[in-house]
Order: structure tokens, then C-alpha cells, then sequence
């Protein structure tokens, strides 16, 4: 399988850089300027960084896509090209933000970041379409390097970089694994088509489909209801799959299993490396990598919940790779701002933590407190007084500003008074698979009310047991074993990381505002927690082994290697059917969570295929389940005048009433007006749906497969 999507990426591959060998050159020229490494070994690497980028990308649209054209590779590379430009015009302002020098990793990261940001931004903003926010962006890179200044000269030699390549090798490589199911994203069975991917990926598609067409905040609405205005809740990731979806004029729905669940394993696996890089050396960074992305994860070690799983609870919650990405680059700059004793890499580092919030706002609030007074603790040179101040400072804005979030509808309720404590160990007992833990704490907790030392002490085991697995014991022995080799804000970080997300479990109130689930602010913060412990502890584990370089035996070497590709069976063993859940019923395989008629898939692709993006389209099935209620408008990539959901915008419940009667509706005439007064241009009926309408007018739709009509009242 994996050698035909081989074979599809590198043909067009080599007929777009025989094409464009030309302006490829200009453009490696401009990355490998004044500003950037020097020697012709660095800019080897640098072509060979980006153009394994540049495959991988191309492997996995040409999979979903069953092909790619000149035209995708260029829209990819372009993406990638800006990316690192971005990156290296930042950052070469903090030549010593690793401790051995730039990074091409954290370039890269840096710079998809600011670009994605940037797209969201315009998006937002901008009256023009994302193509051309696209070209202000290439605008923007011209002025960045031409107004930059001049780049702070670096008396060392260039750094290593054969890491950063084996680094994102593996990643690619693990994505791919991960990706087994979301690179199929839909087959055939008899007359339904399966969706091999969570059911949240329809929303997913759908967001992605609204950044693509929109140009300003006017044009934007919440994808439950056409016109309502959204809310910008960790949206900003979807900005540069838009981007490719309209490059490449591929589907939102295959740009979303081609490019966003790929590339957000792949940066959670470079900022890994980064953030271990920046501690304890680039060849720890492989280790962190690998740990992040190839090993299994608590539930896959055999800790029993899935409810707890890193692995599967990043692809199902997609923001969470990218907000992980987003705050372990500002963790970087706040640990080696307390290191070097730079105040505007702490504020630098604050700012892009800010940023984290239009990526996934569970991430910030779980690294808000500890970040925000990580550096009176660990500052360099501050004396103790100025600590204490600080402290106590920072403690009091942040109260103040978490009372006064309380006020916004919208945001979530965030009381650190341990009431949702009972509840939440409730739902982790409910969770476990049937097996040993669960068999030892339904014995150990007995029947509810539980006393308060008993949900914090079997609540905590279980929380720590089955969101870190051996991770969590293999820490405490590494930051044993580590202690005197390095400085305390690093050797801290895992263990403040750890505490601070099982006060959160344990100690906040259920979300009550009903912004999102209940359980939303105690749960999600596990992929941060993981992914930093996990990171920090094969780093440590490496530099423990190794110290700061490669291996210098040739065994040495060779066992490391080993090891490195023996952890790609973790992926190849736990990657098919990740994104189901055996204990919930209708999730338990994709057949069962993801299987809809394939004339329902048609009617709604007819829509998108031949209707504007400002179209807005209606469902007859208005009381289906929450997965099958985003179908339409998701594969149409249209918005829909409502649709029936929990937590559902002001107004819709008044639109479902009015559906309901338009149903029931026998005048040919007074059926047009309502759809024309609602701006309704797309009508999709099912074959169960109970309607009134005259046989003449329900029999004469534009298009029909088994029984689902699509009706077209204007545009």
C-alpha cells in the first residue's frame, strides 16, 4: 500500500521540479541567505527538510485523492516554503533560543504557526477570498525579509542537523502509521458508504469549508444555523486546510483526513522534539519525538481506559494536536527565558500561549497558571523579594481575570472548589474496559456517596495510572537521576506539569454554562500533561544513556536504530479502528458510528457541485443522531439553515418549529415563498421523511437517488 502512495507522490513530484527547477532555486536561495545557516552541508539539508516535508504532504493527498496534480505539490510546497520563511525570519531574532543554535525544526513550527494565525486573521477580517489572503501572506515574507534587519551574527559553527532529519522521518513515517484509517476516509458496502473517522470529522470538514469561502467576519456563521454569528472557539487550525482546500480544489472533507489529521501528528511530533531539544540537546529530541508519536500510550500499554487515551483523544479532538504544538513552542521560549535571564522571551513566550486559545482552549487553561508564574520561580538572577512580589502578583491578576471571565456566557464554569471531583471519578469507573483496575477500584470505592479522601486518593491513581501509564513511573526515576545535571526549571517542569493537571481533574467544578460537556476543562488537559511527560522523560532517559550526542559506539548506534524502527509497530499495531469506542454503543465500529446511504453522500456532493458557497441548504432529517445531522452540510460544504443540536445557538429551536410546518405544507406557491423568504436554496429530502407536499411538485426534483431528493428553490 504504502509503496503505490510512494509511487503517486514522487511522478508528480519530479514533473513539478523540472517545471519550476528555476524558481525553486530563487527560493532556497532566499532561505539560505544572509539570514540563514551557511555551507553548502546546511543547505543540503535544508532541501532535503522541506522536500520530505513536501512528500509526505504530497503522499497523503495523493491517498485520500487517489492521485495528485502539479497544481497540489505546488499549493503544498508553497505552504511549506512560507512556513519555514516565516519561521526563520522570527526567530532569527533569538539565536540562542536553543542552546546549540537555530533549528529547522523550530522554524518550521514557528513559522506554520504565524502563518496559520495570519490566514485565521485575514479570514476573519479580510473582504477578499483565501486565495488572495494567500498571496498577502507571500507579500508579507518579501516585506519580512526585505524590512528585517540585520540578522545577530552567531560565533559558533552551524548546528547539527542530522537529528532534525531523522526526526521528522520518523514522525512522517508514524503519521502515515496513525493515519491507516483516515487515509481510506470512506469505502463501499453494498449501499451505504462507511466513514473510517470519528463522526466530530463531518464538523471538522464543515469548519474547514467555512474558512475556505469566507471573506470577513460577515460571512461567517455557525455551522448549526445560517446567519447566527460564531463563536471563534478554537477554530484557528482549520485556516491553512482551507487554504489547501482551495488550492487544490479537493473536498473539505478529504483536505481534512489528507492534511489536517496528518500534519497535526506530524507537528505534535516536531514540537516534541523542539521542546526536548531545548533541555537536553537535538539527538534527545529523537527520543522525545519517538515517544510522543511512535510509542503506545497509557490505554495501549494496558491501563484499561480510553477515555484516557492520548493517542485517540488527540485525533478525535484535532484542535488538541495543534494547541499542544502552539504552547509547547511558548514553553520553549519561558524556559529558556528563565534560563538566560531574558525577560522578552518570558513575554515573547506569554503571547504565544495567549495565541493558544484560537487553537484549543482547554490547552491554555491548563498551562495559564503554571506558565504564567513559572517565571518567578525559576527566573534567573531575581532576587528573593522581587520572587515573592512577583508571586503574589500574578497569583491575584490571574484570580482576577478568571472572575471576571465567569461573566462571559461563553466561557465555561471555572471554580476551583473540587465539586466535580464525585462526578468525574464516576465517569473515568464507567470508562474502564472490564479487567483488573476496573475490578480493583469498583472493589476498592464501593457504592457512591464516596468520602472526599477516597475520591482524591483512588481518583488520583486512576488518573495518573491511566493517562501516563509507565510514563508516570519512568519520570520520578529519570528527575531522580537527573537531578544534578540540570537547572531547576527543567528538572521541575515535568513534575509541576503533573501536578498541576491532577489538580485540575480532581479539583474543578463541572462546566455548568453547558459550553461544552460537563467534563470538558477536567479531561482534555490529559493530552497536554501526556505529551509533556512524555516528551521530557525519553529525553531525559537519552541524555541519562548518551548524553547530548549520538550514540558513539557503533553497537551503540545500531541498537538505538533498532529501536527507533522496532517503535513503528506500535502505529502499525493500534492505528486500525483507533477512532471507535467499544464501551459506547453506535461507536463501537465504523460501520456502526460512520455508516450512511451512498445516494445521501451523492445528493449532498450534487449540492456542493452545483451551488454557490453562500447557498444555504436544509436537511428533512432534522431529529437524526448528532454524527448524522453535520452530514449534509459538511459533504455539500454549504451552510444550513438549522440544525437540531445540544447547546444549540438562540433561534434554532423557533427554525426546527418552522421546518416542521414547511413539511406539512400542501400550496406549490406558499412552499417557494417559505424557502425564499429563509433564503433556503437547497432542499434535501430522505426517504422517510413525512411530507404533505403536492405529488407534482415532490416528484420533479433535480436530482434523485433510491429515494433521496434534492430539491432547488434559488440562489
Amino acid at each position: 500500500m504504502y509503496i503505490g502512495m510512494l509511487e503517486i507522490g514522487i511522478r508528480p513530484l519530479r514533473i513539478f521540479w523540472a517545471r519550476n527547477q528555476r524558481a525553486m532555486s530563487v527560493l532556497v536561495k532566499m532561505l539560505q541567505s544572509k539570514r540563514g545557516y551557511k555551507g553548502f552541508g546546511n543547505s543540503g539539508y535544508l532541501l532535503l527538510y522541506l522536500g520530505a516535508i513536501v512528500l509526505a504532504l504530497s503522499l497523503w493527498h495523493g491517498r485520500v485523492n487517489h492521485g495528485i496534480s502539479t497544481r497540489a505539490i505546488a499549493a503544498l510546497a508553497l505552504i511549506v516554503a512560507l512556513s519555514f520563511a516565516y519561521g526563520r525570519g522570527f526567530l532569527q531574532r533569538f539565536p540562542q533560543l536553543l542552546p546549540d543554535g537555530p533549528s529547522l525544526t523550530l522554524e518550521f513550527l514557528a513559522g506554520y504557526l504565524i502563518l496559520n494565525t495570519l490566514l485565521y486573521l485575514l479570514a476573519v477580517v479580510s473582504p477578499f477570498a483565501i486565495t488572495t489572503n494567500i498571496l498577502a501572506t507571500c507579500v508579507g515574507v518579501v516585506v519580512l525579509y526585505w524590512r528585517g534587519g540585520p540578522r545577530v551574527q552567531e560565533t559558533r559553527g552551524p548546528p547539527e542537523q542530522t537529528p532534525e532529519l531523522i526526526a521528522l522521518l520518523l514522525i512522517a513515517a508514524g503519521a502515515t502509521l496513525w493515519c491507516t484509517d483516515g487515509l481510506t476516509p470512506f469505502i463501499l458496502d453494498g449501499s451505504n458508504t462507511v466513514f473510517r473517522l470519528w463522526g466530530d470529522s463531518f464538523v471538522h470538514a464543515r469548519q474547514i469549508s467555512v474558512l475556505m469561502h469566507a471573506q470577513g467576519w460577515a460571512t461567517l456563521s455557525d455551522i448549526r444555523m445560517s446567519g447566527a454569528a460564531p463563536y471563534l472557539y478554537h477554530y484557528a487550525s482549520y485556516a491553512i486546510p482551507a487554504a489547501v482546500a482551495a488550492m487544490t480544489k479537493a473536498g473539505a472533507y478529504e483536505t481534512f483526513a489528507s492534511f489536517q489529521l496528518p500534519v497535526g501528528i506530524l507537528l505534535s511530533g516536531l514540537a516534541a522534539f523542539a521542546l526536548a531539544a531545548c533541555i537536553w540537546g537535538r539527538w534527545a529530541g529523537v527520543a522525545a519525538s519517538i515517544a510522543v508519536v511512535l510509542i503506545p500510550d497509557a490505554y495501549q500499554q494496558g491501563f484499561e481506559n480510553k477515555y484516557l487515551s492520548y493517542h485517540f483523544m488527540q485525533q478525535v479532538n484535532i484542535a488538541g494536536l495543534y494547541g499542544v504544538t502552539c504552547i509547547a513552542v511558548a514553553w520553549i521560549f519561558v524556559l529558556r527565558g528563565c534560563r538566560t535571564g531574558k525577560l522578552p522571551w518570558i513575554l515573547i513566550g506569554w503571547s504565544i500561549a495567549v495565541v493558544t486559545l484560537a487553537y484549543k482552549a482547554h490547552i491554555f487553561v491548563a498551562n495559564a497558571f503554571l506558565i504564567m508564574i513559572y517565571p518567578s520561580l525559576f527566573f534567573t538572577g531575581l532576587k528573593p523579594r522581587w520572587r515573592l512580589a512577583t508571586v503574589v502578583g500574578l497569583v491575584g491578576c490571574y484570580l482576577f481575570v478568571a472572575m471576571l471571565s465567569q461573566s462571559i456566557d461563553r466561557m465555561p464554569t471555572l471554580r476551583l472548589d473540587g465539586s466535580g471531583a464525585s462526578t468525574y471519578v464516576a465517569i473515568l469507573l464507567g470508562n474502564y474496559d472490564p479487567g483488573v483496575l476496573k475490578t480493583f477500584f469498583v472493589d476498592a470505592l464501593k457504592e457512591p456517596p464516596w468520602s472526599p479522601c477516597a475520591i482524591v486518593f483512588y481518583g488520583a491513581c486512576m488518573i495518573l495510572l491511566s493517562t501516563f501509564g509507565f510514563w508516570g513511573f519512568a519520570t520520578i526515576a529519570a528527575a531522580a537521576l537527573a537531578s544534578k545535571r540540570i537547572t531547576k526549571e527543567a528538572w521541575l517542569f515535568p513534575l509541576l506539569v503533573m501536578a498541576n493537571y491532577l489538580v485540575m481533574a480532581l479539583g474543578l467544578a463541572m462546566d455548568r454554562k453547558e459550553v461544552g460537556a460537563p467534563d470538558e476543562l477536567l479531561n482534555r488537559p490529559l493530552v497536554w500533561a501526556y505529551f509533556a511527560v512524555a516528551a521530557w522523560t525519553a529525553g531525559a532517559a537519552y541524555f541519562l544513556l548518551f548524553g547530548a550526542t549520538a550514540p558513539k559506539t557503533v553497537g551503540g548506534r545500531a541498537l538505538a536504530a533498532f529501536f527507533a524502527l522496532l517503535c513503528l509497530a506500535g502505529p502499525i499495531t493500534f492505528a486500525p479502528n483507533l477512532q471507535t469506542y467499544p464501551r459506547w454503543a453506535g461507536l463501537r465500529s465504523f460501520k456502526e458510528s460512520g455508516s450512511f446511504p451512498t445516494c445521501l453522500v451523492a445528493a449532498s456532493r450534487y449540492i456542493r457541485d452545483h451551488s454557490a458557497p453562500t447557498d444555504v441548504v436544509q436537511d428533512s432529517e432534522t431529529e437524526a443522531s448528532i454524527i448524522s445531522r453535520f452530514v449534509v452540510t459538511a459533504l455539500a460544504e454549504r451552510p444550513e439553515y438549522a440544525i437540531s443540536t445540544p447547546r444549540a445557538p438562540e433561534g434554532v429551536d423557533e427554525r426546527l418549529r418552522d421546518l416542521a410546518a414547511f413539511k406539512r405544507m400542501t400550496d406549490v406557491a406558499e412552499i417557494k415563498q417559505f424557502a425564499e423568504k429563509r433564503k433556503i436554496a437547497w432542499y434535501v429530502l430522505r426517504p422517510k421523511a413525512q411530507i404533505s407536499w403536492p405529488s407534482a411538485f415532490r416528484d420533479n426534483p433535480v436530482f434523485d437517488c433510491e429515494g433521496y431528493r434534492v430539491y432547488r428553490f434559488g440562489s
